[in-house]
């Protein structure tokens, strides 16, 4: 009986060959009833397990060694073909994942190219992902194969085998094979295809073995080189020591040859030499104690100490050590050791020359000190302490340039701070306030330390007391010494020139004054400082005028070196020798003052004279306007009375407008500011500018996307949008561009100066611009001013004033811009603001004039007001009855019992004013509406409270419209 195939092994499997097995079956053919067909059939099996043996043989062992695994896999295949009797084979080797990594094929046909097409696009077969121990190989036939396979369409045409690939647990894929068409299936054939694929799974996993150690190797032998040549290329030695009686080292690097002379060897293992034995006797104790202490604390060390080398040179080393534990306790020690004798020597030559230094500068009768460039005293030595009466301690810390007089100390530190490194150095003399408060002089040589990149570090200085030295020479030359005393000391500006006009002396207040130092003052002439050139012919006039009459006395104009201007009164003496003494006076700030000064005066004046006028001017134009108005209502327009009649009525319009300008420039009205989107304005007055400007005037518009809210009056905005651009229309006279903007815009720290006024933020910008004629210096300096007109007789000179007084007024700020045959642009800064913007008021035209059949009760003083206001009420239909003060209207209002609708009254009469007249009123008859009105100016009754909101007020002159709409404004609202 043939026996069952085990996986034991080959070896175990054939127990015989087939050439025996065919000798015992020609003997047995002899006999009757053999069984000659089994026979056979086990002889043709023993020969194809033979032969697969021989070829997994051949593959594994024979070429095992020279291929990479994809070589390995395809010669099995082809072996277990051409020798193995297979009729086809594939092998699909997979990662930790599953996914194929590589595979091989053999006698598939034309099921090659698709088990190819399908490893490419990542098909697995099922039987590769199969979980689970290893069992016997599987047997595919038509019944049992996945339609999604890629071994589909070439296993199951003839029986085949799958059998897994695996070692110990691990998976490296799985093979097939398709049975000869000569051998049946059957479980021998099962054990022997798994045996196949039993050394193939052990082949690979010593092969990952052998790669693991060959990839450990190659590390481990990098790592030691890497180590070696670390250790090579240290500037010292390492090693490493047991923690013994005797510290004997068993690792020592390539760097104790040049550091000791030994030979790494003969210091391992204490063989020639212990290193403890070459430590300084002195250092012994010292470097023991210390790698002690460390091991007990388990800490690094560091210490310096001497060695002597083989040839007995004495050695400075700096070490530091790390205790290693074994086994739970400290076993060895390893250092790195460095010598260090020339940082040494360095060190102590350092210190040496220190010493040397300061017992050279202790021992210095002259004074020595070192400072910092903002005078801070960081050294100094006794002589200095000697000189200023107090200990190093208390004089470390000061200010040298204290010690100073304050006349002297801003010249003497920009000296200091002049110095450079092409110039570092130069002795100057001046004068010290000693110990006793006395005034002292000390001649001092200065030097300067500078940095790699040319900054200031340090000065140091050292000087001498020369006070004796000058008393002497002052003895000598005592009127000398008080002129440069005076010189020097002078608030004012002092200096000398000669017959060329170049400076020969200048006391500290000249130079601080034109910004220059002593010496660079000394290097220029007086014409080198004239503001202007065509300024230079007027200096050299005054110069030559002193030659000749020996004094002179001007304002003159100096150019400051930082630039800008200073001005001032100069008189000038003749000294002897050809030199002037001149002495400056500067008025720079003075003339700046005074003219800010006169422009606020100015704008006071114009102020007090419009307050102070408008009310007996608006009380005189309000009979003026209406009485104009009623006369034009009676007459016909084409008469000729009908013009004079509308004259009179123009004339006080202007006037009326004359007043209210006034008031604007000088900032005694009160607004009624709302939160607008200046955007709106410049639209809504879009069509009024249009038909205002000639038709040769092109106007552009630039609006910002976004809202831009500020607190201000409509009406006074629209009032500047009309002067700005009716000023530039009359600038265009042939015609040209306007341009209107108005954008948001941030203003920074540090931004122009034309703009100081303005406090870093957010700006509403509404800037206007035209490309008329510009403006010359002149005109552009005075544009602002009251009264100031570019039209000649025929303008004001309030326009500009005008719109100036609002914008500030507003809180903002105006900028202009002009140039000559450049056009002109006014920028207008208004602080922005959050919230929601209120309603536009309509433009829409009002009702001449609103009739009414109520009482009125009219109170005012002024006896022509009253009656014209009287008249143009009964007029519209009214009952009014008429008091000249307060307290007749009381009465008259007592003895009507109260049948008013409305009060009409004057805001401030003798004795009771139209507010107190009103809360009486409001008292006994609560029903009775009120109307203010008055001619004064807003800031004069706006204590008064009737500029208050929810408060009815008209301002005089008013029109005949005005009153009337008030009034009927007012008795509908009741």
């Amino acid at each position: 009986m043939q026996e069952k195939l085990t996986p034991s092994g080959f070896h175990d499997v054939i127990t015989t060959t087939s050439e025996r097995v065919f000798h015992e079956m020609e003997v047995l053919a002899s006999h009757p009833n053999t069984p000659l067909d089994g026979l056979r059939n086990a002889c043709s099996r023993l020969q194809h397990v033979s032969h697969v043996r021989l070829a997994v043989r051949n593959s594994l062992q024979a070429r095992f060694r020279f291929q990479k695994r994809n070589e390995l896999i395809q010669g099995l295949c082809q072996l277990l073909v051409s020798s193995g009797g297979y009729e086809g084979v594939w092998v699909a080797l997979t990662d930790k994942t599953g996914r194929i990594q590589s595979w091989a094929t053999e006698g598939l046909g034309e099921s090659e190219a698709l088990f190819f097409k399908g490893m490419k696009n990542g098909k697995t077969p099922p039987c590769l992902l199969r979980e689970g121990p290893p069992a016997l190989p599987q047997m595919l036939d038509e019944e049992c194969r996945c339609e999604q396979c890629p071994m589909g369409n070439c296993s199951w045409r003839q029986r085949a085998l799958i059998a897994p690939l695996m070692w110990h647990q691990k998976r490296f894929g799985a093979m097939a094979v398709i049975m000869p068409r000569g051998i049946c299936f059957n479980e021998d054939e099962a054990l022997l295809v798994e045996e196949v694929a039993s050394e193939l799974s052990h082949r690979l996993h010593e092969e990952n073995l052998e790669e693991e150690r060959r990839l450990s190797d190659e590390g481990l032998q990098e790592s030691r080189r890497s180590m070696e040549t670390l250790l090579t290329n240290l500037p010292g030695m390492a090693y490493r020591c047991t923690v013994d009686d005797s510290w004997t080292m068993h690792l020592v690097s390539a760097g104790a040859l040049p550091l000791t002379g030994y030979l790494p060897d003969e210091l391992m293992g204490n063989r020639v030499v212990s290193f403890e034995d070459l430590i300084h006797p002195m250092d012994k104790k010292r470097v023991k104690e210390t790698v002690l202490r460390a091991i007990e604390t388990e800490e690094a060390f560091e210490v310096e100490y001497r060695i002597y080398t083989r040839l007995g040179e004495e050695k400075w080393v700096w070490e530091r050590g790390t205790p290693i534990k074994e086994a739970g306790h400290t076993a060895v020690v390893e250092c790195f050791i460095t010598d260090i004798t020339k940082r040494r020597k360095v060190k102590e030559d350092l210190q040496l020359s220190n010493m040397r230094y300061r017992t050279l500068v202790e021992d210095m009768p002259a004074m020595v000190c070192r400072f910092e460039p903002d005078g801070r005293l960081t050294d100094i030595n006794k002589s200095y302490c000697r000189m200023f009466g107090r200990s190093r301690r208390e004089l470390l810390g000061q200010n040298f340039f204290l010690f100073l007089p304050k006349g002297v100390r801003d010249a003497v530190r920009y000296r200091f701070l002049s110095f450079t490194p092409q110039e570092p150095m130069a002795t100057t003399e001046h004068e010290v306030i000693m110990p006793d408060g006395s005034v002292g002089w000390q001649e001092w040589t200065n030097r300067a330390i500078f940095s790699k990149s040319g900054e200031i570090r340090e000065f140091q200085a050292i000087g001498r007391d020369v006070t004796q030295r000058r008393l002497a020479e002052e003895a000598l030359r005592k009127n000398e010494q008080k002129y440069r005393a005076y010189l020097h000391n002078s608030p004012v500006g002092i200096f000398v020139i000669d017959d060329e006009g170049r400076y020969v002396e200048a006391n500290t207040a000249a130079c601080s004054m034109l910004g220059y130092s002593r010496q660079e003052l000394l290097t220029k002439k007086v014409t080198d400082l004239a503001h202007v050139d065509e300024e230079k012919d007027l200096v050299q006039a005054h110069l030559d005028q002193l030659k000749y009459q020996g004094k002179l006395r001007t304002e003159v104009c100096f150019m400051h070196k930082e630039g800008g201007y200073i001005y001032g009164i100069l008189e000038a003496v003749t000294l002897e020798l050809g030199l002037y003494m001149a002495y400056f006076i500067d008025q720079t700030e003075q003339r700046v003052l005074q003219s800010q000064l006169q422009q606020v005066q100015k704008i006071e004046s114009v102020g007090r004279l419009a307050a102070g006028v408008s009310h007996d001017f608006n009380n005189m134009l309000s009979p003026i306007l209406g009485y104009a108005e009623l006369l034009l209502e009676e007459l016909e327009p084409g008469q000729e009375s009908y013009g004079y009649a509308l004259e009179v009525k123009n004339a006080a319009e202007r006037s009326r407008n004359l007043v209210r300008q006034l008031l604007a420039f000088s900032r005694k009205q009160v607004l009624s500011l709302d939160t607008l989107d200046l955007r709106e304005i410049i639209i809504d007055m879009e069509v009024l500018l249009r038909r205002t400007l000639r038709e040769d005037i092109v106007v552009d518009y630039t609006l910002d996307e976004l809202a831009c809210l500020v607190q201000a009056d409509a009406g006074q905005v629209e009032q500047i949008l009309m002067n700005l651009s009716v000023n530039a229309q009359d600038a265009m006279a042939e015609g040209g561009r306007l341009t209107i903007s108005c954008l948001r815009e941030v203003v920074a720290p540090g931004h122009h100066l034309t703009q100081t006024e303005l406090l870093p933020g957010e700006y509403v910008v509404l800037k206007v611009s035209d490309t008329g004629v510009g403006m010359d210096p002149h005109t552009k300096d005075h544009a602002l001013e009251p009264f100031f007109s570019t039209k000649g007789k025929g303008g004001t000179g309030l326009g500009l004033s005008t719109v100036y007084g609002i914008v500030k007024q507003h809180g903002g700020s105006l900028v202009m811009d002009s140039q000559p045959g450049q056009g002109t642009i006014f920028t207008l800064y208004f602080p922005i603001t959050d919230g929601e913007p209120a309603p536009m008021p309509s433009r829409k035209l009002k009702p001449r004039s609103q009739h009414g059949s109520e009482t009125l009760l009219l109170a005012e003083d002024n006896e022509v007001v009253k009656n014209m206001a009287s008249s143009v009420l009964v007029r519209q239909g009214y009952t009014v009855h008429k008091a000249s003060s307060g307290e007749e209207a009381l009465m008259l209002l007592e003895s009507l019992k109260g049948k008013v609708d409305l009060l009409l009254t004057d805001v401030i009469m003798p004795g009771m004013n139209g507010r107190e007249l009103y809360t009486k009123v409001a008292q006994r008859f609560p029903k009775v509406q009120v109307v203010y009105m008055s001619g004064y100016s807003d800031d004069v009754i706006a204590h008064h409270g009737v500029l208050e909101d929810g408060i009815h007020f008209i301002q005089k002159p008013f029109t005949i419209e005005g009153l009337t709409t008030k009034v009927r404004e007012v008795l509908n609202h009741s």
